[in-house]
């Protein structure tokens, strides 16, 4: 667990100022896309601890800090979000292409069903012609 900074430690603030920077511009994360998100600007501010005492009408006027305090506040600045839905568009080449080996493949069974059918047909054909020339109907 680190400590937290404070005034008097200037390349701690440094280096984490560094870091919250480097986390709000990282948009490269592995993980997969939601179909619906809602994006809220974020705001950071930093402050001095040591200097609240002075603000008039000081909201954390009975909180004993230490050199490890830190304060969060989340604060809206506005009630508006940026609500993206998303879905999967396949390019229409890549639509062509897999409708077409699907059919392919549909038409395949079909072309082979249909040449089953006419050649069995064909051979119970050509049996009865030989039958009938072997022993004519009297």
């Amino acid at each position: 667990m680190t400590a937290a900074c404070n005034i008097t430690s200037i390349p701690c603030i440094i280096k984490v100022k560094k870091n919250a920077n480097i986390w709000m511009r990282s948009a490269a994360c592995n993980c997969p896309r939601d179909c619906e998100s809602r994006q809220y600007k974020v705001d950071i501010s930093t402050g001095n601890l040591n200097a609240l005492p002075y603000i008039p009408n000081n909201p954390f006027a009975d909180v004993t800090f230490k050199r490890s305090t830190s304060i969060m506040r989340f604060i809206f600045p506005n009630s508006v979000y940026v609500k993206q839905k998303q879905e999967t568009v396949v390019p229409l080449i890549s639509l062509v292409s897999n409708l077409g080996g699907v059919f392919g493949l549909c038409l395949g069974c079909s072309c082979i069903s249909v040449l089953e059918i006419l050649f069995f047909s064909y051979l119970y054909i050509k049996r009865k012609i030989r039958k009938h020339l072997i022993n004519p109907r009297k």
